[in-house]
């Protein structure tokens, strides 16, 4: 089943409990500054369920 939650990590914040609390497995790309899409594209694989903004 797909459950995880690819997420940029400069856009962490409490609020990511939700996706945790609902069975989702984060899985963050880049840095706490930037981020590019190829690090977004490598972190989207066949588990991923979506893409939180």
């Amino acid at each position: 089943m797909k459950n995880e939650v690819v997420l940029f990590k400069g856009q962490r914040n409490r609020y990511d409990k939700a996706f945790v609390t609902a069975g989702a497995k984060l899985v963050t790309y880049g840095s706490e500054h930037e981020g590019t899409a190829d690090e977004l594209e490598a972190a989207i694989n066949e588990n991923t369920a979506c893409v939180a903004s």
